[in-house]
């Protein structure tokens, strides 16, 4: 479920205005290995529309995306690079990246994503980190925003090509899905399956800065007391 405060309201009361829509189930695929004193990850993903792209955060079709993550460790630091492709812009939730995750909006149409970077860890239970990214997108795309609801006959403008601020859905070239910039990053995980990562990441092709708090809980082992399993 995705519950989002959007400024554009359509009455006159107040100046905001929550809209609360589903996202789309999926299913993902996991390889990894570990291959000359590195660590990799390969994860393909497949999302299943429930709906159309009016009633879900979503597309309305069937999507896929392909994530590969490459990393590397020495003295606490661990440089890394992801790359992959897919449909369009699918949340992934695995190794979620600050970019992906506070983006507002979704896009439909062939797109690549890479992200280069680095993570330090100080004192086991804290870590800094920093990446550059890209959006390469190809041929026809359709974005629908997560701002503007689509039914909202209010909206911002589209300045530094944002769409998404000023029309629910938005058809166009690639360029209308291209996007670059880099993130900052601090987790903490003092609390046994509790991490608490708190970043920043500003969008050179937006010109738009946005803060985020992630919270999450591996349930692992949650699950495993409920149902008496090892």
């Amino acid at each position: 479920l995705y519950t989002i405060q959007s400024p554009y309201s359509i009455v006159t009361n107040h100046d905001w205005r929550w809209t609360t829509l589903v996202g789309d189930p999926f299913i993902d695929f996991r390889y990894t290995t570990k291959r000359y004193g590195m660590d990799m990850t390969s994860i393909l993903t497949g999302t299943i529309p429930i709906s159309g792209a009016k009633r879900v955060f979503s597309t309305g079709r069937f999507g896929v995306d392909w994530f590969n993550h490459v990393e590397a460790h020495y003295k606490g630091l661990a440089p890394f690079l992801n790359f992959g492709a897919g449909s369009g812009t699918v949340d992934r939730y695995v190794l979620p990246r600050p970019y992906n995750i506070a983006r507002p909006y979704q896009t439909l149409g062939f797109i690549s994503n890479f992200e280069a970077g680095t993570s330090f860890t100080i004192l086991k239970h804290y870590a800094v980190g920093a990446s550059a990214y890209a959006l390469v997108p190809a041929g026809p795309q359709k974005m629908f925003s997560r701002l503007v609801a689509p039914d909202s006959a209010v909206a911002g403008d589209a300045n530094h090509y944002r769409y998404w601020n000023n029309v629910f859905e938005m058809k166009g070239d690639s360029s209308i899905a291209r996007d670059n910039g880099y993130s900052g990053w601090v987790q903490v995980a003092r609390v046994k399956n509790l991490k608490i990562q708190v970043g920043y990441t500003y969008s050179i092709h937006y010109a738009l800065g946005t803060a985020f708090v992630l919270l999450r809980f591996d349930g692992t082992s949650l699950i495993r007391f409920l149902t008496a399993t090892e």
